[in-house]
Order: C-alpha cells, then structure tokens, then sequence
C-alpha cells in the first residue's frame, strides 16, 4: 500500500537517525480518523526489529501526532514478514513489557519470582503446580497482547515443573 519512499521521509521529518534495522521498514496501514482526532497506523518491516527500536519508534512517533496536540490518540502497531525471533531477542521483549506492566501494576512482579525462559519462540514460565495457573493466566494474556501489538507471534506459557517451588 505504502512504499519504503513515505516511510523514510516521516522518519526524516521526526528527526530520527536511520539505522539498518528501521531502514526497511514502511506504513503498511495508515488510517486518519478526523472526527476522533485518532490516527491508526501499522509499521511493517522485513524482520523483527529489538524491542529498543520498537520504543523508540512508538515514542517519537506519539511525541509528533499526539504531545504535539495535532491528535488526541495514536495507535501504532508492528507487522514482520519474518516473524522468527531468537530467544535473547525475546527475552529483551518480555523483561521490557514486564517492567512496564509491573510499574503501572505491582502484582506483575509476582512474575519476576518465577523461573522462565524463552524457548522456540515462546517464554516459557514453570510454576509448582497448576493451581497457581489461575492467579497468572490474566497477567500473561496481557503480556501475550503487547506481544501482538509489537509484531510478535510469540506467546508466554505457564507449565507445570517438577523442581519448583509453590509460590
């Protein structure tokens, strides 16, 4: 829909430095709602981009349309054409969402106590016993939609390990 050309000139016009990373990157959705002063916007790029990069970009971005007073509300979202992620990557992503979470709501650090790691694509969390899924799944579903929002298929899992502790 949009080309690589537009993409380049926003990124020009915010000041941002181009790195080979967010170099390749296009608008692959773009939709201005005047009556709301809301802009919805899709950033897709060939490969995952680090979660750094992900902040950054949503952060310049609401800076320009949104603390500028142009709009009240910007909702950006990122698409991959290669969704494979490698699991320092990963980690990067779910320790950032997960001090964002655990800031604006303390009992996300409950999830720091728990052994996790990230495996094939996914953060697996290994819990005592399945009684202690119930008190993580909404946390993790939340963490699960950031994930989805930054481009990301991946997923956090609880299972169940014989070597943990309840907690």
């Amino acid at each position: 829909m949009f080309d690589n050309e537009m993409f380049l000139s926003v990124m020009n016009d915010l000041g941002i430095t181009l790195t080979d990373e967010i170099s390749n990157g296009k608008f692959t959705r773009l939709l201005i709602k005047k009556e709301t002063m809301t802009i919805n916007m899709t950033l897709s790029f060939p490969k995952v981009i680090s979660v750094d990069s992900v902040v950054f970009l949503r952060r310049k971005l609401t800076d320009f349309f949104v603390n500028d007073n142009m709009y009240k509300k910007i909702n950006i979202e990122f698409k991959y054409d290669d969704n494979s992620i490698d699991d320092d990557t990963l980690n990067k992503y779910f320790d950032y969402i997960l001090s964002v979470f655990e800031t604006k709501k303390p009992r996300y650090s409950i999830i720091k106590l728990i052994n996790h790691a990230a495996i094939n694509g996914n953060v697996k969390l290994f819990v005592a016993n399945e009684d202690e899924m119930p008190t993580l799944l909404p946390m993790l579903d939340e963490i699960n939609k950031i994930f989805k929002l930054y481009g990301l298929t991946s997923k956090c899992i609880l299972e169940v390990s014989n070597f943990e502790v309840p907690i």
